[in-house]
């Protein structure tokens, strides 16, 4: 008996040709630059209505595409750098505020003035009983329900929070809560770079 073997597939004659026509230009990328006509006979569809375009203008149109995408990451970089700088010199400030306080009623009124008219922050408070889950500064949406006995109003009210907490020498001070009626303000899982910043600004003062 003779040995039996796999009966082999058809070979879709179109498919190959794409496949070896593939390979061929992506081991010779001179070929075009060999063959300047073929770019203006070739046609693509433009993406942009469907009418033909020739090889050389749809290259135009994905550089311009590039070109726009890099401008525009480029664009929200220089924003971010911008906003960055603006809130680096509020915590300097901030921190000169605090830095020439000679009584705890010093304190209060600075940290009052600052978040409210640097920082824009809605509602703020501290809680002398250390509630700390963790020692980094975080953000919620929704505060734990064992807080809220120990909460005032406006904070029960608000959409978004920013949790100091307040340590100094690895020993657990206080908790500084900040608010927000815009859930967008501290949304979880957000940078706090400069949150943490402030947090350790306030655990020396």
């Amino acid at each position: 008996m003779s040995p039996r073997t796999e009966k082999q597939q058809p070979i879709d004659e179109e498919e190959y040709i794409t496949q070896a026509v593939r390979e061929y230009l992506l081991t010779h990328p001179d070929f075009f630059a060999k063959h300047l006509d073929l770019l203006s006979a070739l046609t693509l569809p433009d993406p942009s209505n469907q009418a033909a375009i020739s090889l050389t203008a749809r290259q135009l149109l994905l550089n311009r595409e590039k070109t726009n995408k890099l401008e525009a990451e480029l664009n929200q970089l220089v924003s971010f750098a911008y906003q960055n700088e603006k809130i680096s010199e509020k915590v300097h400030q901030f921190s000169l505020m605090l830095a020439h306080c000679q009584s705890k009623a010093d304190i209060d009124a600075t940290l009052m003035h600052g978040f409210k008219n640097l920082f824009q922050i809605e509602a703020y408070q501290v809680i002398e009983t250390p509630l700390l889950q963790q020692s980094r500064a975080y953000c919620l949406n929704q505060l734990p329900t064992t807080w809220q006995a120990l909460l005032d109003s406006p904070l029960l009210l608000a959409q978004s929070f920013a949790i100091l907490p307040l340590v100094n020498q690895d020993q657990s001070l206080a908790l500084c809560i900040l608010a927000s009626h815009d859930a967008q303000r501290f949304p979880e899982h957000a940078e706090v770079l400069f949150l943490q910043r402030l947090a350790d600004l306030l655990s020396v003062t």
